[in-house]
């Protein structure tokens, strides 16, 4: 039986930072039975948080200059392909340490999911703060259909757009 998890990495007090919970918050409504956690982006409870998932499914805050709400998808399951997690590092998360760094921890571990698919939702404000800029709370929505569109698809498939 494959395990499935989603992560949500952000900080609801760091307005489009919180963009990763917000998603959260509605898989949760969209996949009840779905394991999903809440995580601040180190990368050592990344890892932790990860072990043993078959699918893991990461949604966080990035910068990459793109339009506000433009959501970017990567999907990881080799090392080959864990080199352009380097573009979803400090460079482009909203943290110091990214998801790139959790994925050489976790390598360097044995402690890796066999996939990892990450959305990067581009945000507009980082100060301190309550609530998601516009253009990024109104991709909150999509990208929280995007997370069910994979679990649906399952570990190893590419969910289906058409529907």
């Amino acid at each position: 039986m494959s395990t499935v998890l989603v992560i949500g990495v952000g900080n609801r007090f760091g307005r489009d930072d919180g963009v990763g919970p917000a998603v959260l918050d509605r898989v949760r409504q969209l996949c009840p039975d779905t394991p999903a956690v809440e995580a601040d982006g180190e990368p050592a409870r990344l890892v932790e948080a990860w072990d043993d998932a078959d699918l893991v499914i990461l949604v966080d805050a990035v910068r990459s200059g793109a339009p506000p709400g433009t959501c970017h998808r990567l999907v990881v399951e080799s090392e080959e392909q864990a080199e352009a997690l380097g573009g979803f590092g400090s460079t482009m998360s909203s943290h110091g340490a990214g998801v790139a760094e959790a994925w050489a921890l976790g390598a360097a571990l044995g402690r890796t999911p066999h996939r990892l698919v990450v959305l990067g939702v581009e945000g507009e404000s980082f100060e301190p703060g309550y609530g998601l800029s516009p253009a990024v709370a109104r991709a909150v929505v999509g990208t929280a259909r995007s997370v069910h569109d994979e679990i649906a698809a399952g570990p190893g498939r590419r969910p289906d757009r058409s529907s």
